[in-house]
């Protein structure tokens, strides 16, 4: 395409937007300049990219979609109990070393941590030689104990092994040789989430350390994830405020980035239809 002017008269041919004014197409913009008689309308030599209506829609349909999958993506930051009716009803202790001195005690506030939140936990305890010889570690042993025992994916296994030489120990009040694992089901996560199972296997640790016993580890340990659990489920009217716009900024930002691109086109189209106009114009 050659180059073409459109030049601007006193009379009839002052230019679409009036004689003052010169719009002029460079790079796709066009810019106001003062017109002194002797300025002319520049196309490019290559065919500008057009922006249709349809594509003003397309935009449209693109943002309104992405900012729908965003927002179905997002989940509540309080998480609510799990319901309990496909739960089987299973021992929450099978104390297999008799590591546990209060098992009333454990087995109160195992209930109390399944009742507010629909997460079973469950305690096993074992001797390294009943499980050594079919598995490779411990850890496979706990997926082991999960899956053979429970169809449900809201049970949070907790199993501690020793020695068999050190059976006894623990009743006499010695310390003993000790290792543990947990497995937890899929839906636990949205309560007992990785950081908080983290501070749940220290403060096992801890308390093991501290002389509390297995019994009292469990149960302190249990407190903590129970109390923080309980702490955001039910949060106070400033947490609820700020867990909202937590999980609406990703949308709001998706809404703006989106609002801006969408004046640009819109921005464009104006510009393109301005220069048909002005071409009008000029064949006439």
């Amino acid at each position: 395409m050659t180059r073409s002017d459109v030049r601007g008269s006193n009379n009839n041919e002052q230019g679409f937007y009036g004689r003052d004014l010169l719009y002029r197409v460079r790079s796709g913009n066009l810019d106001r300049e003062a017109n002194d008689g002797t300025d002319r309308y520049v196309e490019k030599n290559s065919k500008p990219i057009l922006v249709t209506l349809g594509s003003i829609f397309a935009v449209a349909i693109v943002a309104l979609a992405i900012s729908g999958l965003v927002g179905m993506s997002l989940h509540s930051l309080t998480p609510a109990k799990l319901p309990m009716d496909n739960v089987q009803d299973i021992e929450t202790i099978h104390d297999d070393a008799m590591l546990l001195q209060d098992q009333d005690m454990v087995n109160a506030k195992l209930t109390e941590f399944r009742d507010l939140t629909g997460i079973c936990p469950v305690v096993y305890t074992a001797y390294d030689e009943d499980w050594q010889e079919m598995f490779p570690s411990l850890e496979i042993y706990a997926e082991y104990l999960y899956y053979s025992n429970y169809n449900d994916m809201q049970h949070f296994v907790i199993v501690f092994s020793i020695p068999g030489s050190d059976a006894g120990m623990t009743a006499r009040g010695e310390k003993t040789h000790y290792a543990f694992e947990i497995h937890q089901g899929k839906s636990t996560e949205a309560i007992l989430g990785s950081i908080l199972v983290g501070k749940f296997k220290s403060n096992i640790i801890e308390n093991i350390s501290n002389g509390s016993g297995f019994d009292g580890a469990v149960v302190n340990s249990m407190e903590m994830v129970r109390a923080d659990a309980y702490g955001r489920m039910n949060p106070s009217t400033a947490r609820r405020a700020v867990n909202l716009g937590i999980a609406f900024l990703p949308m709001v930002i998706t809404v703006i980035f989106f609002t801006v691109w969408f004046v640009k086109v819109i921005r464009k189209y104006v510009r393109e239809r301005k220069v048909e106009r002005l071409a009008a114009v000029k064949k006439g």
